[in-house]
């Protein structure tokens, strides 16, 4: 029977969710959205596979589709992470910025995912190797945002990233533990940095900081919303 590791990597992913969910029950909304929010990235998948890593999938979806389960349940779990983990811990609410109409922040959300998504696809047909190209457009995008019109979210941004590549390093060092050389064996680095922090390619932290950073931009830029303190909040 083989092993899944993309599989149990979804699964380690949950319990940081499940953490910040369980410490904050105000922030399990945010979480959800953001889950919801990051479904569509699941398609990208057939960009990775099988250049960057080929885990064998469930039913072999990635060989026979581009994409599996396991990349729904992934980008849920690290988008829900990446908007959940730091506010529990960081103890900040994420609060109303100024007044705005949930048609507009449903508006900023498909803008800003198209714009994402259509220069994943620009940079993949133009040969540029995915995980570099998705990690440049999860730091420019936001960046820009940032500079156009919230530099209060500066800080928590990279701040957010941080605690999302800490969260990311340890489900994958978890999961390295469960399945020893899962990052050897399905990981092709070769032709890219092949620089290792450990067990783990240094483009896995790349993408678990540039995920924690572009949420705590996005998110509250499209809903309106800042880091405020969190007196009375359970």
């Amino acid at each position: 029977m083989p092993n899944y590791p993309f599989l149990v990597l979804c699964v380690l992913m949950v319990v940081p969710v499940f953490a910040a969910g369980v410490l904050r029950r105000d922030l399990v909304i945010h979480m959800a959205r953001m889950a919801l929010i990051s479904l569509p990235f699941a398609f990208t998948e057939f960009m990775f596979y099988p250049d960057y890593w080929d885990p064998p999938f469930l039913f072999d979806a990635a060989e026979k589709f581009g994409f599996g389960l396991e990349d729904f349940l992934f980008v849920a779990a690290l988008g829900a992470m990446s908007i959940g983990l730091f506010p529990a811990l960081a103890r900040r609410q994420l609060q109303r910025f100024k007044p705005q109409a949930t048609p507009q922040a449903f508006l900023k959300i498909v803008l800003l995912a198209g714009l994402a998504l259509l220069a994943a696809a620009i940079g993949w047909a133009a040969g540029f190797p995915a995980i570099y190209t998705i990690v440049v457009i999860m730091i420019a995008i936001p960046s820009v945002v940032l500079l156009a019109s919230r530099s209060d979210l500066w800080r928590y941004a990279c701040m957010n990233g941080a605690t999302s590549l800490i969260a990311y390093a340890a489900a994958c060092m978890a999961l390295e533990l469960i399945l020893p050389g899962t990052f050897e064996r399905y990981w092709h680095t070769d032709k890219l940095l092949n620089v290792f922090v450990g067990p783990l390619p240094v483009e896995e932290l790349l993408y678990g900081f540039s995920a924690g950073f572009a949420a705590a931009v996005i998110y509250p830029y499209a809903f309106a919303l800042e880091f405020g303190g969190c007196r009375g909040i359970t």
